[in-house]
């Protein structure tokens, strides 16, 4: 079972907010199961992991950083944009990993570095998507705000 990484669900939680980003999730996981043949089980497989544990890990460690980082945009952007979407990206990669059946014991370390290179990829991504969208439209991002990140 070789599944892609890259959903930008953790970007759609910066964009939208956690329950509108699980919203959207929805109706995404419905036409890639449709379009991809997949099983109902398979289906809620990738919803879970591709989409709805990224996001859910983007939102708690933005709630992390904002609670224990210094106030800043490079804070923000770095942080929630970039860093925070790697690790939860990364975790969730290798959780699917750990937790197919049955268990791969062949070639994990190269598995594990594609997820590893995936979830960079969507974390430079987004990390470019969200510096732009702060310098140039910060209200469409639900999860920044002047008051909290522009030191004063």
């Amino acid at each position: 079972m070789s599944m892609p990484m890259m959903s930008l669900a953790p970007l759609l939680v910066l964009l939208a907010g956690w329950p509108l980003a699980v919203l959207a999730l929805l109706p995404v996981g419905v036409v890639a199961a449709l379009t991809a043949h997949l099983g109902l089980g398979e289906a809620l497989h990738r919803l879970v992991w591709i989409g709805l544990v990224p996001a859910t890990l983007t939102l708690g460690l933005g709630a992390a950083s904002r609670r224990w980082l210094p106030k800043h945009i490079v804070i923000y952007i770095f942080g929630r944009g970039f860093f925070g979407v790697l690790v939860a990206t990364a975790v969730a990669g290798a959780a699917t990993l750990l937790m197919q059946t049955p268990p791969i014991t062949v070639d994990f370390g190269g598995r594990f570095v594609a997820r590893l290179l995936m979830s960079a990829s969507e974390a430079a991504i987004c990390g470019f998507l969200v510096a732009s969208l702060v310098v140039f439209r910060p209200a469409l991002l639900a999860t920044y705000a002047d008051r909290l990140y522009l030191p004063r």
